[in-house]
Formats: C-alpha cells, structure tokens, sequence
C-alpha cells in the first residue's frame, strides 16, 4: 500500500471514531444520524483501501504467474 493509501485510512479510522462519539451523545435525532452516517461511511470507506490492496496484490500474483 502507498504512504497515501495509510494516511487516508487512518485519516478516516478517526473520523469514524468521531462519528461514534456524536452518536453516544447525540441529544437530537439529526446528530446521531449524522455520527451513524459518519460512522458507517468511514468504515466502508477503510474497507474499500483493504479490498484495492489486495485485489492488486491478487492481480500481482497472477501476472507473475503467467508472465
């Protein structure tokens, strides 16, 4: 994975770390919604970089395998 790539997962780790904090001590309905939101995109965001990771180091392996 590039320096960028971590920098960004981390980057967005934290974000959703701050999406929980709004949901536990959301007062209104509109800011747990938004920490919820905030929550799930970051997570599905972090597992994105995961999947492209490896799907480049599958993809790696089978060039050096038929090439």
């Amino acid at each position: 994975m590039r320096p960028s790539d971590w920098l960004v997962g981390i980057m967005m780790a934290v974000f959703g770390l701050v999406g929980l904090v709004l949901v536990a001590h959301a007062y209104d309905d509109e800011m747990y919604l938004f920490g919820a939101c905030l929550a799930g995109f970051a997570l599905i965001f972090d597992y994105g970089l995961v999947k492209a990771h490896y799907d480049a180091t599958d993809r790696a392996r089978a060039r050096a395998d038929h090439g």
